[in-house]
């Protein structure tokens, strides 16, 4: 049901965004990764799913510039091995956290 509900959303252009109880959600905390996996698997694009997953939130919470890295502002991000657009697994294998 969640599958078919985020699919929709997403083909409507709704605003997805991360971090939420979607298909149950992970049994462990700060598993973003799980969650963005499982939009690509109900047929959202992976571009609408790693937004979901950084900048949209803070879109949605009226924090523009969450989610963003920009010159003079604080920055959190990973390094990741792979190209997490064609290889969504590619963000379990983080290689670098600053």
């Amino acid at each position: 049901m969640a599958s078919a509900s985020v699919r929709l959303a997403a083909a409507a252009g709704v605003a997805i965004a991360a971090g939420s109880d979607f298909g149950g959600g992970s049994l462990r905390a700060n598993q973003l990764v799980w969650e963005v996996e499982a939009m690509i698997a109900a047929g959202v694009e992976p571009r609408v799913a790693l937004a979901a997953a950084t900048w949209r939130g803070g879109d949605l919470l009226g924090l523009p510039h969450a989610g963003r890295l920009a010159i003079g502002r604080p920055a959190h991000f990973s390094l990741v091995h792979g190209d997490p657009l064609s290889d969504p697994a590619s963000l379990w294998r983080v290689w670098l956290t600053r």
